[in-house]
This record gives structure tokens, C-alpha cells and sequence, in this order.
């Protein structure tokens, strides 16, 4: 598999298409004062054509998939709709919408333990799912467990995010499909009943606008409803795209083509479809966000959502002289605010070069609004596609960094700890070609749920080590220190840097600079 067969893996930034010209003779398209020359114009300058999120390592949620196969095919998708080639009603698919996200089956199971030693009154129990980070070194399909991870906590908001760009690029379809032209600027155009002329099932749109704000801004909205899964659903759609001021290229006198810009989603709905008992009301409105920059090669990505709490609960960053700008608000949170994020919030954040993925991804989820810390994974990426990964403890979500703190070993064991030690776990990876897996070179992931993450061997210790939920066929547990990363004393992101992971840089800074 090569190099350039992988970025199409990734959420891919290529903002290059161009509309062909009308003809030779000259003559454009019929205008009116408040509509496009939609013939002369990129469509870049207006629509990131190609825009797609995803792991660096998935095909379309499946990682062992054909080479290519998932993201060619999702960004051909709404290539097709905004040419006109592929009609929009024959691949949407509204179920995307529902679902959340889940953990890898290498990552975090649950746990049976007997005579815990940070229990001074020793019993057994079960440690819940989750808690237990990477705790095989692959997943069923031989992948190391850091990208099996990323690859299935993203896998959601992939399909959510490849639905909102369809239906936004699905704008661009119908309205050349009616003979409206786009609007100049100042101007908008309403296809509120144009969309509803498709007939899509189970589906009403209540407004669908697009607008040109500048000659290099524009903003398409969209809300509408959906009533076929178990409960209707309330669904809002926006994307702000605009061509910014490249710098200069050292290597050009011409400079690189710049673009920017943030899509959003908000879906409303039961907790049935979005689950959580962490707020009083039995609504729940799923938010979500994607923030991107390019120029030239180089791609910045921040993806964030979470769960807030009641029925059209929207929380996004609404001030916009702020740089997190129409991205997913982490401050706004239930304990504060009665429709806060009171579930799950997860942010990836990736910095590379679209040619050869070369870069730093990283990627956080915090459980719930009162949890102590977030979970995360660093990774970087070097232009043969191995990379190195790190997974550990951060702070929360509000206060998230993108550095990782150490390691939790005894998250929700009898007498646990949350004060984190100064350990991460690491994977080298590489990817096999022939058996279409990311394997691992090497790797410092071993420890036990205790608060040292380690075990004197002074009592009767016992695991389900061979994880069949039953106890009886183990024998206690002797002398055991953790096989991880780091000395325990030293700086982890220091020792990160020395291994080649360092942070990427996020678009409008992480959630700890907006405090």
C-alpha cells in the first residue's frame, strides 16, 4: 500500500477541483444582481470539495478493508453530489446520524480481581469496561491496539460527518438542478421546498439557506427532521467556508491557495439514542464539529463533540471574535449550565502534510462531564506510514492540554488512586502490507489495576488474566513491575518529543487556552 493510497484513509483536506467553463463563445451563465457566475468561479473558493474525517488508519471504519477502499469511496460520494454525477437521494443514509462510539476490543475489558492489594479489606469484584487502556496489544484483526482504538472511536462521527457533508454539498446539486444560481455577495438563496420536492423518506426540511457573506465567505445552513429510526430526530446543519490569505511560498512566487472553515451538526433526540444518566432530562442533543485549515500541503483538523443535556441543546462557541469559533463549547457545561455537555466529549486534533501524512495526530474523550480526567492517544505518523503511539491519563476536557499526565492504573478499583504516575504506554507500528494490518514493532504497555501499577507479591493478588470471567482456573499473583514508558520521575511530554511524537497544533488552541 502506498503512501498516497493511505491519505485517502485520513480526513483529506484537497480543496483543487475546478468547474469547467460554459463554453467558447464567452457567454456565462444567466445572473441577476444577487446571483454567482457560478462558470468562472473554483469550487473551492466556495465548497471544501473533498472534506472528509476519519483515523489515519481506517477504511470506512474497517481497517483490514481493501486498500483506499472506505475513504475513496466517501469522498467520490460528495465529489458526485456537488458534480452533479451521483443524485443525492441515493446515498444518503439518515441512520448514520444515530449511534455512538465504542471501544476497540484490545482496549479497556472488563475486569473479575480477588484480594485487591489497595483494599484493606480484601474482597473480589469486577472492574467495569474502559477503565483499562490498552490492555492487549492487538485487536482481533492484528492491530496494534492504539490504532484499533482511534479507529473505533472516530468511526461514528466519520459516518455523521460524511451525511452533513452530503447533504451540504447536496445544496450545490439542487440548486443547479432548479436553475437557481448561487448567491453573490450579501446575497442568499432559500431551497426549503426544493429539498422537500425529493421526497426523501421519513424526512422534513423546515429551512435550507445558502449565503454568500463576502466575496470569500460563505455560509450554508440546514434544519430539518427525520422520523425513521425509534424516536424523530431535530437536525442542524452549518458550514462557514472561507479563502483566506495564504503565506508566502519560499519555494513560489506565487503563493500556496488558502481555505478555512467549520462544520456543525447538532442532532436532537431521546437519551434512548444517545444514553447518559448524567443530567435530569430525558433529552439529549448531540453536538459536533469540524474546524479545518489548508494551504498548500499543509492540513490542520480539530474535531470535537459531546452530548448536552435537554432537546435542542446547542452548544457551539458562539462569539465570533473567539478563535474556537463555531466549534463545540467545552466550557458550557451541565453543572453550570442546565443544557451543558453532560456526556461523552471527545476532541481529535491532527497537523500533517497531505502528501505524505507525515505529522502528530491526537485524540481525547472524557466519559463523562465528572470525571477526573480525559483518556488520550498521541500519535505521530512518518512518511513510510509507521508511527509511534502514546496513550495515557490527561486532565478534563475543560482543561484539556493535549498533554498526557501518566497513568491511572486503579481508575475505579477498591481503594483507586487518581493521581496519575508518571508513565504513558507506548506502540511502534507498521503497516503489512500482505496482511493489511497495522502490526506492532514494539511496544510498553504491561502493568496491573493497582494504584503503583505494580504488585509486591506479598498477598494473594489474583486477575482474570485470560479474561473467560471465571477465577477459579488463576493462581495468585507474584512480584510484578509494570513494563511502561518513562521512569516514573521524568517529564512525559519531554520524553515524548525525544521519541518523535510530539502535539499537534489546534485550530483555535486546546480547550485550557480558552480559560
Amino acid at each position: 500500500m502506498t503512501l498516497r493510497s493511505l491519505l485517502f484513509l485520513l480526513m483529506t483536506l484537497s480543496l483543487v477541483a475546478c468547474m469547467e467553463d460554459s463554453g467558447d463563445d464567452g457567454d456565462d451563465m444567466d445572473t441577476d444582481d444577487n446571483t454567482a457566475t457560478e462558470t468562472e468561479t473554483d469550487v473551492s473558493e466556495y465548497f471544501p470539495k473533498d472534506i472528509s474525517l476519519a483515523s489515519p488508519f481506517s477504511e470506512s471504519g474497517s481497517i483490514n478493508a481493501a486498500p483506499g477502499a472506505g475513504l475513496d469511496s466517501d469522498t467520490a460520494l460528495v465529489d458526485g453530489v456537488l458534480e452533479g454525477t451521483t443524485e443525492l437521494d441515493t446515498v444518503l443514509d439518515f441512520q448514520n446520524f444515530l449511534g455512538a462510539a465504542v471501544n476497540a476490543n484490545c482496549y479497556g475489558p472488563s475486569l473479575m480481581w480477588a484480594n485487591h492489594p489497595d483494599d484493606s479489606n480484601p474482597a473480589s469484584g469486577e472492574l467495569p469496561g474502559g477503565d483499562l487502556m490498552l490492555w492487549q496489544s492487538e485487536d482481533s484483526q492484528g492491530n496494534a491496539c492504539a490504532v484499533a482504538q482511534l479507529n473505533q472511536q472516530l468511526q461514528q462521527t466519520s459516518k455523521q460527518t460524511l451525511t452533513a457533508l452530503l447533504l451540504m454539498a447536496g445544496t450545490v446539486q439542487v440548486a443547479s438542478a432548479s436553475s437557481v444560481d448561487l448567491p453573490e455577495a450579501s446575497n442568499s438563496i432559500d431551497l426549503t421546498d426544493e429539498f422537500n420536492a425529493l421526497s426523501l423518506s421519513d424526512t422534513t426540511f423546515d429551512s435550507v439557506t445558502v449565503e454568500q457573506n463576502s466575496d470569500a465567505s460563505w455560509r450554508y445552513e440546514m434544519e430539518f427532521s427525520y422520523s425513521g429510526g425509534s424516536n424523530d430526530l431535530d437536525i442542524t446543519i452549518t458550514l462557514d467556508h472561507n479563502e483566506t490569505e495564504a503565506e508566502s511560498d519560499s519555494d513560489s512566487e506565487e503563493s500556496d491557495d488558502a481555505f478555512e472553515g467549520v462544520l456543525a451538526y447538532a442532532i436532537s433526540a431521546t437519551n434512548a439514542e444517545f444514553g447518559g444518566g448524567n443530567c435530569m432530562d430525558s433529552n439529549r442533543t448531540f453536538n459536533a464539529s469540524l474546524a479545518y485549515e489548508l494551504e498548500g500541503d499543509a492540513v490542520e483538523l480539530q474535531a470535537r463533540s459531546a452530548t448536552f443535556c435537554g432537546a435542542d441543546a446547542y452548544g457551539f462557541v458562539e462569539d465570533s471574535t473567539s478563535d474556537e469559533f463555531g466549534q463545540v463549547d467545552d466550557d458550557k457545561i451541565y453543572d453550570t449550565d442546565a443544557n451543558g455537555w453532560s456526556e461523552n466529549f471527545a476532541i481529535f486534533v491532527a497537523d500533517y502534510d497531505i502528501e505524505t501524512l507525515d505529522g502528530e495526530y491526537s485524540y481525547a474523550w472524557q466519559a463523562g462531564r465528572g470525571d477526573s480526567h480525559s483518556r488520550a492517544l498521541n500519535i505521530a505518523i512518518d512518511d513510510t506510514g509507521s508511527g509511534t503511539a502514546f496513550a495515557g491519563f490527561a486532565n478534563p476536557i475543560p482543561s484539556y492540554d493535549g498533554v498526557i499526565k501518566g497513568m491511572i492504573c486503579n481508575w475505579a478499583g477498591p481503594g483507586n488512586s487518581h493521581t496519575p504516575v508518571l508513565y504513558a504506554q507506548q506502540q511502534v507500528f507498521s503497516y503489512n502490507s500482505t496482511s493489511g494490518a497495522y502490526e506492532v514493532d514494539s511496544e510498553k504497555i504491561d502493568y496491573l489495576p493497582t494504584n503503583s501499577c505494580s504488585y509486591d507479591g506479598s498477598g494473594t493478588f489474583t486477575i482474570d488474566t485470560d479474561l473467560d470471567s471465571d477465577l477459579s482456573d488463576e493462581t495468585a499473583l507474584t512480584a510484578t513491575s509494570a513494563d511502561l514508558f518513562g521512569d516514573g520521575t521524568s517529564d512525559l511530554e519531554t520524553l515524548f518529543s525525544a521519541a518523535g511524537v510530539d502535539l499537534p497544533e489546534p485550530i483555535g488552541g486546546w480547550p485550557s487556552e480558552s480559560n
